[in-house]
This record gives C-alpha cells, structure tokens and sequence, in this order.
C-alpha cells in the first residue's frame, strides 16, 4: 500500500527578515522541505515552479512558463532587497566572438542568491550515478577473478587455511576488492544523493581552481577511484618499480617503469644517469644517523657499500636482503614499542607499519608480497639468477626504505630528526614548540624512559642556548592578551548583530556546556566560530605551551617562568573555554557528515 506523502506547510514570506540569516534559513528551507523529492524534476521549470508554490502568497497566482516563475522570483528578491548583478558571457558567431553584458533576471537571481542550486540535482546524480555504477562493475569483475582461482575457491568452500606465500597475497587482495565494493555500496546508496546536491549548487568564483582539483575527489571518494590504485586490487598488477621512479620527473617516470618490465639492466643504466650510484651510498650514511635505529646498522651498510664497489653481487644480495626486514623491524619498535613482532614474519611487520606512511598503499605491497618470495627462494635454495641486477634492486630499496622510515608519522621518528639536526630554523615560533611538546606527550612510557637524558641535554644545551627562547616566551606575554580580547571581542559583536548579547568571557566550562544545548544557540555561536581557523589555532597553541613549558623547559629563566605563569592563572581558563567549544562544534560537523 502506497504511503500518502505528507503535505508541507507553505513559507510564509512575509515572515522572514530581511537579514543574511534570514536570507540562508528561508533558501535552505525552501530546498529541505523537498527532501529526495528534489531529484524527480526533470527540469530546471518545474523544479522552480514547486519551489515558488510552497511560497505564500505566490503560490495562488504562480503559473508554470517562463514569465510567471520570473514574477514569483521577483517577489522573493524585492522582499530581500537584493541588487541584480551584471553578467556577462561569450557570445559565438562563426569565427567571432563577442562579449555580451546585460543584467540578471530575476530568476537567475534567486538560482543564485536564494536556493543556490543553478544546475539540475536529477541530472548531477545520474552523471555520478553512471560513474559509481562503472567502478562497481570494474572491481565485481576483479572479485570475479579472484573467485575463480583455485586457492580461493578452497577457502570460500572448504574453508582451508591457506599457508603459501602467494595464496595468502592472493586472499588478501581479495578482501581488499570486498572491503572495498562495500565501500563503493555505501556511498551509492548513502551518500550519492548528497552529493549531487551538493554539485548542483552555485560556486562562488574564488572556488574555481580548487573545485577543479577537489571535484573527482568528492565526486568518488573511495579508495578504488584514485589514480594509481589498480594495483592496490589486482594482484596481477603488483608493482615492481614504483619506488624506483618516485624521484625521476612525471614525464620520464612512466616510461622508465615499462622499461622496467622489459629491460632491467637498460633501465639501471639510464637510472643511474638520474640518481647516481653514490648518491645511494651518501643515502645509506647519512639516514642512520637521523633514525631511531636500536641497532648499529652503519656497521653493515659500510660493508655493503665496500661489496658494491667490488661488484661481489652474490655477497651484496645475501647481505642486503635480510636488512629490509631489520628496517620494518625497526619500525615496528618505534610506532609499536609495546608489541613484540620480531618473531613474525615480513608480511605482519610490514602490515603493521601501513597507517603511520603516506604513500604506503602506493609502496609497501612490493615489501610485504615480493620481497618474501625473494627471500624464501635464497633462503631455501640458496642460490638465484642475476645477482648483479637484484644487487641494484636491493640497493635502491634499502635506500627508498630509509627514506620511508625516515617520513614516518611517528614521535620517536620526529624527535630523533630534531635532536639530531639541532637547526634554531625548526623553533622558530611557539607553534613550533608546541609541535615538539606535543611529540614527546605521544611517546610511549618505554620510549619515553630511554630518551629522557636525550631530551634533557636536549633542552639545556640547545633550546635554551640557541633558540631565542626568551623572546618566545616574551612575544606570548605580550600578544595572547590582545589576541584572546580581540577574539572575544569578535565573537560578542557578530553574537549580537545575529541574536542577542552575549558576554564570552564571562564563561565557566559547566555554563558554556548548558549554553551549547540550545540548537539555536548553537548555530549561532557556530557562526561567529566559522572562518577563524588561523586565531583559534594561535589561541590552540598558547594554551598548549602553558600548558607543557613547566615540564619541557625547566632551564627557563625564573623571572621568565613567573611572567608565564601569571598569564597561564589569568587566561588559562578562557583559552580551556574557546578549546572547548572549538571541539564542540568540529565534532557536531563532523557527526552531521
């Protein structure tokens, strides 16, 4: 039985003030009420025509052509006082073209100004509708595949346990392709529509270079849709080279990846023309140092080096390829210091370290399902072919790997680098500070314990020698005062002109969380919070460093840290207050997406 469709209640125009917030509640309200319904218009028409219609009083006299919706239109843009705008387009004839001005009409006005939608929502769907629709057959196709071979026909029917190196890779790429596809289901079925809307609206003009760059991104946003990323899914499609090309230019790259393929030791030739053999060399001295390597791994990476230059290729391979695992076990110990993974294999170690890289979805499949197979088969025959061209292999990799560890989004990673350069440039500002408190906050208590002499000498002979520390600290005292007034200031005066008055500062933490419940309050105070993302992340920063120089700078000069301290009882409150409803409002964004 057909559901009866529930009637909205018209608009009352002449109701709504002729205010901004006015303005925004009136056209987000004209276009909610239609809900899903939006994408049943097949024209830009009759989506205008039903839109007047929930309009009184022009829903009586409203009339479905061309000269009535621009009279309806015109009544909504006189009851706001809006201004026609000039507009100008090219106008083609033949080989000529002639630039055209003339004013908006009334309807262009209010696409523009009062519902912003200036493009049909049914046929921005079905353009991303085709598109999403391809994706899913592409990676069913891949499923298929996969589905076919005889390794995951045993483990979907029988449920075997798979042991083979190639059969587990084979099974992980599979549940990739489902993860994934369900993934790709849900945006379908959630999010499309959303989407659309969103597509069909008006773009302001200093959005165009952005919305250029964003656009596929939102348009898809799942992994599979990415550039690059077919051998993420497909198994067959393992990249061998990519890390050996993510230095050489864009233009050379793609070629040099198929040359790659069909002849490696042409391809040594001409890369090592780009990035010298001894560059790789300098790369495998310089990076240990800046590493939070337990082991003296310098020791061995000399002894390559000497193997190298002798061209002694079988020695070079047996000693280089178990160094690839001792850097992922490395960096297991600096992202999971509380997890022993020295036991298990390349593949889990590997896995572990994904989320803390970048890149890793582009790089680490090549260490996790190629580098075992090598391994093994050295391991258990030792012996294998062309050791001069796997000798240049493992000499790129260990260098790329270094360079992996090396950007890790990790603490430990980050403080060894600072520690190690000790360049005054890296504590600059207090946003820099703050930065490297923050690092050492995130270490783990073990970590914690084996750098602490590090991170006190640190302190004593560096940053309180060699980075103006004191004028840091004096730059604080003298501007959070006048940032934190002028902030308040802000937010009281857009509070007022959009609502009522209000008084910020007066706020306790219990008050402003009572405050926060009221939706229309809410939304208010959001407003005034919206586009001070640069004085909220100063605010952030102040707070933060009064929050950890007792600890991380206990060499300050006393007068210093009395100074501080009397800013950190007069402020400290208030800049808990603006954090607090900063988070606030990024976490109801945040559940509302």
């Amino acid at each position: 039985m057909k559901k009866n469709k529930i009637k909205q209640p018209l608009i009352q125009l002449n109701k709504f003030k002729t205010t901004v917030g006015e303005l925004i509640r009136f056209g987000e309200l004209l276009i909610s009420q239609f809900g899903e319904d939006i994408f049943n218009f097949t024209s830009m028409q009759t989506l205008l025509f039903s839109t007047l219609k929930q309009i009184a009083p022009i829903n009586k006299t409203i009339k479905l052509n061309e000269d009535s919706i621009e009279d309806g239109c015109k009544s909504v843009i006189k009851h706001f006082k809006l201004k026609l705008d000039n507009v100008s387009y090219l106008q083609v004839s033949g080989n000529t073209k002639t630039k055209i001005k003339r004013k908006q009409t009334y309807t262009e006005k209010f696409c523009t100004a009062i519902i912003h939608i200036d493009k049909l929502p049914s046929e921005m769907y079905q353009l991303l509708l085709g598109d999403v629709n391809k994706d899913l057959r592409k990676i069913s196709e891949l499923i298929q595949w996969y589905e076919e071979q005889p390794c995951i026909i045993k483990y979907i029917k029988k449920g075997e346990i798979l042991r083979q190196h190639e059969e587990r890779a084979i099974l992980d790429f599979y549940n990739r392709c489902l993860v994934e596809r369900v993934e790709i289901l849900n945006y379908q079925l959630y999010n499309l529509k959303s989407r659309a809307l969103e597509k069909s609206k008006v773009s302001p003009a200093w959005m165009g270079i952005t919305k250029v760059l964003t656009e596929s991104l939102n348009d898809r946003p799942y992994f599979f849709a990415r550039p690059y990323t077919t051998s993420f899914f497909d198994y067959r499609q393992l990249n061998l080279s990519r890390h050996r090309v993510d230095e050489i230019n864009i233009s050379e790259a793609n070629a040099m990846q198929k040359l790659y393929q069909t002849d490696k030791l042409k391809f040594y030739r001409e890369y090592f023309k780009i990035i010298p053999v001894l560059q790789h060399f300098q790369d495998l001295k310089f990076y240990p140092s800046q590493l939070p390597l337990t082991k003296n791994r310098g020791l061995i990476y000399d002894e390559l080096i000497k193997l190298f230059k002798g061209k002694r290729w079988i020695s070079f391979y047996a000693l280089a390829l178990p160094q690839i695992e001792g850097l992922f076990s490395e960096m297991c110990l600096a992202v999971n210091p509380e997890i022993d993974l020295s036991q298990k294999s390349l593949t889990q170690k590997v896995d572990s370290v994904r989320k803390y890289h970048y890149l890793s979805s582009h790089y680490f499949d090549y260490y996790q399902y190629y580098i075992p197979i090598q391994r093994n088969k050295f391991a258990h025959t030792g012996y294998d072919d062309n050791f001069k061209l796997k000798s240049y292999d493992l000499l790129v990799d260990l260098t790329h790997l270094l360079k992996i560890f090396y950007d890790l989004d990790n603490p430990l990673v980050k403080i060894k680098k600072l520690h190690t350069r000790r360049n005054f440039e890296n504590f600059i500002s207090i946003s820099d500070f703050v930065d490297y408190f923050q690092h050492l906050e995130q270490l783990k208590p073990s970590q914690k314990k084996i750098i602490k002499s590090d991170v006190d000498k640190f302190e004593k002979e560096f940053l309180n020698e060699h980075c103006s520390i004191e004028y840091t600290c004096k730059e604080l005292i003298r501007e959070l005062p006048r940032h934190i007034s002028q902030f308040v200031e802000d937010v009281n005066v857009n509070y007022k002109m959009m609502y009522k008055e209000l008084e910020f500062e007066k706020f306790t933490i219990p008050l402003v969380k009572t405050f926060l419940l009221d939706s229309k309050q809410l939304e208010i105070l959001t407003n005034c919070f919206e586009f001070k993302f640069s004085e909220m992340e100063n605010l952030r920063n102040y707070e933060l460093f009064l929050m950890y120089y007792p600890k991380y700078l206990p060499s300050l000069k006393q007068e210093i840290k009395d100074e501080l301290s009397k800013i950190k009882s007069t402020y400290s409150n208030l800049l808990k207050i603006i954090s607090f409803v900063s988070d606030f409002i990024n976490k109801q964004e945040t559940s509302a997406t």
